[in-house]
């Protein structure tokens, strides 16, 4: 739209400037910059920290954010243990389009195992590249019925797969792990449940 009267133009650019003023005069404060109102039941003021728990420096696996997780009592301490899901899709989704281009297989599940110092966590990989292509989602249940959890995940670029807890040696022994015939190369499995 071309504006040919001089009023009109500064009309528009008085309303501009005023609607930018205005925004700015008005602007939310920014969440992380608000102090809670939440209180517990005795009127104490109720606030969280941040402890982190696992990230691709320290543990030397180059991972990306986690596209999701579950919490479950992996090695029956009693004590929350943390399952992540990493799609590593900072390596195969682009803005540009390359025609011959086939993203790499990529993909981690990691046990996050929780202790009574929330600043204290033992974590490690229990399925990565080819068996978990791009993971989406994971579910735990304990499906072979021996009082360990086990997983069912989802692998977008491909299928569903079962890790079998091997018990009191989850921490360091090898998760056996079945791709589900029926899912292989079907993929887009997004999320999983188990009922």
């Amino acid at each position: 739209m071309i504006i040919k009267s001089p009023i009109t133009a500064a009309t528009l650019i008085a309303l501009c400037m005023i609607f930018y003023n205005f925004r700015q005069a008005h602007a939310q404060p920014l969440v992380g910059e608000t102090l809670t109102q939440a209180q517990s039941a005795n009127g104490e003021y109720i606030s969280w920290r941040e402890h982190l728990i696992d990230d691709p420096v320290s543990a030397g696996v180059n991972f990306s954010g986690s596209d999701g997780f579950v919490m479950g009592d992996i090695d029956k301490d009693g004590t929350e243990d943390i399952v992540s899901v990493h799609e590593s899709d900072a390596q195969y989704d682009s803005t540009l389009f390359q025609e011959d281009f086939v993203p790499p297989v990529a993909g981690h599940v990691r046990i996050h195992y929780g202790s009574n110092d929330p600043d204290f966590w033992f974590n490690i990989t229990v399925a990565e590249a080819e068996d978990v292509p791009a993971p989406e989602d994971v579910v735990l249940v304990d499906l072979n019925r021996d009082g360990w959890l086990d997983m069912v995940v989802a692998a977008e670029r491909s299928h569903l797969i079962y890790l079998q807890n091997p018990g009191n040696g989850s921490r360091s022994e090898t998760w056996q792990r079945l791709i589900l015939p029926h899912t292989r190369g079907k993929g887009s499995y997004i999320r999983v449940f188990a009922a």
